[in-house]
């Protein structure tokens, strides 16, 4: 099967609600701003020429649709699969997403090690491999 995206993240895709004022009775006004890790990497590749595909959890409901829209917008195609666990790791979207990508890239927030991108690798080495690097906090002291 020839590879259908030069990129693809696995992670969280989430919303940033910021001031935005106050009504005329004082209540505070609040925005949505998309962020994560994994998106805004796949924003700048994508930018960059790169296709590219998010895997991840976005909800059913109006804050889910808002962050889809922001990614069809950005060029991102979206698939959307629940990694909410990483025991027990969804090995066969796992390689289905390998199979049909010439690489995976996992942004997390926090550190690489033992995480969401560790299970992936495992699953990616073992069954499908692909290029493959992780984003988040390096196993470093200091």
């Amino acid at each position: 099967m020839e590879k259908k995206y030069d990129v693809v993240a696995l992670g969280e895709f989430l919303i940033d609600f910021t001031p935005a004022g106050s009504t005329d009775s004082g209540m505070k006004l609040f925005e949505q701003n998309p962020g994560g890790a994994p998106a805004n990497l796949l924003t700048v590749a994508s930018h960059m020429g790169y296709s590219t595909a998010f895997i991840g959890k976005v909800g059913a409901d109006m804050h889910g649709a808002f962050l889809k829209k922001t990614l069809e917008k950005e060029g991102i195609s979206l698939r959307v699969i629940d990694m909410h666990t990483i025991k027990p790791i969804d090995e066969e979207i796992i390689v289905k997403a390998a199979s049909e990508t010439k690489a995976i890239i996992t942004a997390e927030e926090h550190s690489v090690i033992g995480g969401l991108g560790a299970a992936v690798a495992e699953v990616v080495v073992k069954k499908c491999p692909v290029k493959m690097t992780m984003v988040g906090i390096q196993d470093r002291f200091g």
